[in-house]
């Protein structure tokens, strides 16, 4: 068993689809579904249920998902601590952070942290919110840049900013010439809108 069978893995758990998962590694889809394969033959166990063009993880699969993700979260923790003992640093965290974090907050705060703490190490993952709370769960990150709300019995919480919601419309449309609009305004109009899987909490929050 080797590493690129975790990752492999887990990218076809968090997507359910191959297609993706393969698209998101950057390999062949076949290619992808042959190493699923022989990652199976070799646990002896059924990680996924294929149904129709969709697929499914099992109760093996969820089993052995979370322990996937510790193992490759102890490698990389395992190489960043090496290289930085090599390299006389002292100190490394593991930042999660989406998207829009590397705009709105890190300019402000990374370079501060830094003049602060210049011997700490800062290496950081880029995940939507929902694999964020995963990760700092299960101890494979130490802090995360996430959208709020997140559980406050769970973890301590630190609002840096707030960014309004925006609605595009067509020129047409007869809000468009409004400065502002209410969510009643809204209410009756046709939105698209991302996946309810891809953030479920901001959807609920714009639903």
């Amino acid at each position: 068993m080797e590493l690129r069978h975790f990752r492999y893995f887990i990218a076809a758990a968090e997507e359910l689809n191959f297609r993706r998962a393969a698209v998101r590694l950057r390999i062949a889809q076949p290619a992808l579904s042959v190493q699923i394969r022989q990652l199976e033959t070799e646990i002896k166990a059924q990680l996924f249920s294929r149904e129709g063009r969709g697929i499914k993880l099992t109760e093996a699969g969820r089993v052995f998902l979370d322990q996937a993700r510790k193992t490759l979260a102890d490698v990389a923790r395992g190489v960043a601590l090496a290289q930085h003992a090599a390299n006389g640093d002292i100190g490394h965290l593991v930042i999660g952070h989406n998207g829009p974090a590397e705009l709105l907050a890190f300019p402000a705060i990374v370079p501060a942290f830094k003049e602060k703490w210049p011997k700490i190490h800062l290496s950081f993952q880029n995940y939507r919110t929902p694999q964020q709370i995963d990760r700092l769960r299960s101890d494979e990150l130490d802090l995360g840049f996430v959208w709020m709300p997140i559980p406050a019995d769970e973890f301590d919480i630190l609002e840096l900013m707030s960014v309004p919601l925006g609605v595009a419309l067509p020129t047409g449309h007869r809000l468009a010439a409004s400065k502002m609009l209410s969510i009643s305004d809204l209410s009756n109009e046709p939105l698209i809108l991302f996946s309810r899987q891809r953030d479920p909490d901001s959807f609920h929050q714009i639903e």
